[in-house]
């Protein structure tokens, strides 16, 4: 990434303070703005409606990712800020391949005649909704974010996870890899007849 530009894009990624950072990021080009903007605002849609992450190559039959209310039930809809999100690696049982996490913000820039636009969700570890470790620590302290944005910059599209102050060091609790890349070529596979019309 040039210049680091989509980290300066929004104030929606924590400063690294403390433990771990990892930062993957997925760049590709359109063959004009308004194309480059249209694959924006598709993703930017598709990065909301968790319920259907499962749809791209690299998710489908292998994760299984669910939008959550805070009683553990699932929802409809798109994601939004108080909303929880379950992601699961089909390869058996095990809280080890399970993860959830608070949408604890989304953030928002930018507009087709401009030269930037980005869309931020911040997402933060929390333990299961609607299970008693939740309900007695509601506001589950950890400093780790995992931060999902998606940048543009004129004909450039990036897609990047950044995780930062990451504190996890347990060996016996592994996050299951997730497929971060792949996810971010599902959001930006604008429809191919609305793109080339353009």
């Amino acid at each position: 990434m040039e210049n680091s530009k989509p980290l300066q894009a929004t104030t929606n990624i924590p400063f690294q303070i403390a433990g771990g950072t990892q930062t993957i990021c997925l760049e590709l080009s359109a063959e004009s703005v308004l194309k480059a903007h249209v694959k924006f605002q598709v993703g930017s849609a598709r990065l909301l409606n968790v319920n259907e992450w499962n749809s791209g190559t690299g998710w489908r039959g292998h994760f299984e990712s669910v939008l959550l209310n805070a009683k553990g039930k699932k929802l409809d809809g798109l994601a939004e800020k108080g909303t929880f999100i379950h992601l699961r690696r089909n390869t058996g049982p095990g809280r080890k391949n399970e993860l959830w996490f608070a949408v604890e913000s989304i953030e928002s820039g930018g507009a087709k005649d401009e030269d930037t636009s980005f869309f931020s969700i911040r997402l933060r570890p929390c333990p299961e909704p609607g299970s008693t470790v939740f309900q007695e620590n509601y506001f589950f302290q950890t400093t780790t974010t995992f931060n999902l944005l998606l940048y543009r910059r004129a004909l450039v599209l990036y897609g990047c996870l950044i995780t930062r102050n990451d504190q996890e060091e347990d060996a016996d609790k592994p996050s299951p890899p997730l497929p971060w890349k792949e996810l971010f070529q599902y959001v930006f596979a604008a429809d191919a007849a609305k793109i080339s019309s353009l």
